[in-house]
């Protein structure tokens, strides 16, 4: 079922929830950033930015920006399936993180392709090259959102296996500025 759907850069045609939202900011309905695709360094490009919600971390979708551009989504928030459907004008998506604006990822679109192009958000995969490391103040806001969301008393922390192939990585020794910390390290009794 489309639950998102988008025409040009900034008309939301169709919106069930708000596990998809657009982005925009405050001046205009684009924003500018360095192209992530097929270009030199510091050329920066007008992208659309929708946000799509997960419980292990939001990602923000991003395409170049063009009153053109046609695309409807089937995503419910946590479902494991992410479908694009319709994807007139758009020849590159990038998946960023949505905290930290690190690129997770980027599925180029042939062009002509009108075929619809679905596949699990789990696959999402950050490259080798470029290793996103979750500090103490990100797992504890992330933490704390999922237990005020479901009401419950404590919080809880899941930092994978040691033995599996990492989605991603933590460093909880580093200097952290979140809500409320400064710091965090594992070699003391207490997080301040």
């Amino acid at each position: 079922m489309i639950t998102f759907e988008l025409k040009g850069d900034s008309t939301v045609v169709k919106q069930i929830g708000n596990h998809i939202t657009l982005r925009q900011p405050l001046k205009t309905n684009t924003f500018s950033i360095p192209k992530w695709h097929d270009a030199p360094k510091n050329k920066y490009v007008d992208v659309t930015k929708l946000k799509l919600e997960r419980t292990k971390g939001d990602i923000d979708i991003v395409f170049e920006a063009s009153a053109d551009v046609e695309l409807k989504i089937d995503y419910t928030k946590d479902d494991g399936f992410i479908g694009f459907y319709g994807h007139k004008g758009i020849r590159n998506i990038g998946f960023f993180e949505h905290d930290t604006n690190t690129l997770i990822t980027s599925l180029k679109i042939a062009k002509g392709n009108k075929k619809p192009i679905t596949f699990q958000a789990s696959d999402l995969a950050y490259s080798p090259a470029n290793i996103y490391y979750q500090a103490f103040s990100e797992l504890w806001v992330k933490a704390k959102s999922y237990a005020e969301d479901f009401g419950l008393a404590g919080l809880q922390f899941d930092l994978g296996s040691v033995t599996a192939t990492p989605a991603d990585h933590h460093d909880l020794n580093v200097t952290n500025v979140g809500e409320g910390f400064t710091f965090f390290d594992l070699n003391t009794s207490a997080a301040s």
